[in-house]
């Protein structure tokens, strides 16, 4: 491919005198750079090699959201992972966490007071002390929320099951 004598490099405008930048190091931005199979393969080489970009391209996410998105289409890539293979990161990730950790709570850990104490399996063996434990336990950061939902979807289906039978009743 032919290219302008005078075209400088997108990432730091030293004058290209070749395919890579001999100052920083990035390819020559291509025309069909953003296509899927470019893509797709600077994904893979950026997956299997985790260098300082990989790092810094998370910390520019984390810190600072939009730089990452703003440098890579002004043509500043060098310093940065291809975006296409940080989302790949991503959902791989996504998918393995939940086996690597516990973010599989029972329902009971999601609930606060005496709505927890009514998910428990035979609640009539709770001793007081216990009971009261489980009354008090905070749960996560959303429990209230999340009981007082409860509460209140419980709260229609019961009105509902009651209008349409009377003997009816709707529990937790």
């Amino acid at each position: 491919m032919t290219h302008d004598a005078g075209e400088r490099c997108a990432n730091c405008r030293t004058l290209l005198l070749g395919e890579w930048c001999h100052a920083c190091g990035q390819r020559r931005v291509e025309p069909d750079a953003r296509r899927l199979r470019v893509l797709l393969g600077e994904s893979l080489a950026a997956l299997t090699d985790l260098d300082g970009r990989f790092w810094r391209s998370v910390g520019a996410l984390m810190f600072k959201p939009g730089r990452l998105s703003r440098q890579w289409l002004e043509g500043h890539r060098q310093p940065w992972m291809p975006p296409m293979a940080l989302f790949l990161l991503a959902s791989l990730l996504y998918f393995i966490a939940p086996g690597l950790s516990d973010f599989e709570l029972p329902f009971v850990d999601h609930v606060t007071g005496d709505l927890r104490v009514q998910l428990v399996q035979q609640p009539e063996r709770l001793t007081p002390e216990a009971r009261a434990r489980l009354a008090a336990a905070s749960g996560q950061k959303h429990s209230p929320w999340t009981a007082a939902w409860v509460e209140r979807k419980v709260a229609d289906r019961d009105a509902s099951a009651r209008s349409r039978n009377p003997d009816a009743h709707y529990t937790v």
